[in-house]
């Protein structure tokens, strides 16, 4: 079994922001918190108090970070969409993308891992493992569009993708190869 850890959307405005206007706009409001300083003058953080956390670049691009839940991604995109259209930023939502991003889950497998072995079980074309560089090993399993970090207590995180089910197949599929199926 895998969870989302950190769940990611965005897109994009498909027109410039004046991100140091809508910082002035945000900062005296009531549950939401903006973040525009000179070290980050080339985007504007927007953190609501009951959701998530939107980055906005001046080129109309953001990212939504949900957290760890796809329904604090979705409460998160609606909190931004609604901010939109009540600052006039956008005339029509429908002239907005969107898309799930990423989705990162964590899972376990249930058992210590030799790193060095398991390397070599996986195929050594397949994966990264250099120790003084990483405490885990990299897994880039042939027909997966996922990534799977392996660590040596048996606990993985597993990346590139947004279903969840395409998330647990991964992690069988590495529990089988572990277990010579």
């Amino acid at each position: 079994m895998v969870e989302p850890v950190n769940v990611v959307g965005g897109g994009s405005l498909n027109r410039k922001v004046d991100i140091q206007t809508l910082f002035s706009e945000l900062s005296n409001r009531n549950k939401i918190k903006a973040d525009f300083t000179d070290e980050n003058r080339w985007q504007l953080v927007i953190e609501f108090d009951e959701a998530g956390k939107i980055l906005v670049y001046r080129t109309g691009s953001y990212i939504i970070r949900g957290g760890s839940s796809f329904d604090n991604l979705e409460t998160t995109k609606e909190l931004w969409f609604r901010l939109l259209k009540k600052e006039n930023i956008v005339d029509d939502l429908c002239s907005t993308e969107y898309s799930l991003q990423n989705v990162v889950f964590s899972g376990d497998l249930e058992q210590s891992i030799d790193l060095a072995v398991t390397a070599v079980e996986l195929g050594i074309n397949n994966t990264e493992y250099e120790p003084e560089q990483f405490p885990g090993l990299i897994y880039r399993p042939d027909g997966y569009s996922a990534v799977i970090l392996i660590f040596s207590s048996g606990k993985v995180i597993i990346t590139g993708g947004t279903k969840q089910e395409d998330a647990e197949a991964v992690l069988r599929h590495v529990q089988n190869k572990l277990n010579n199926e």
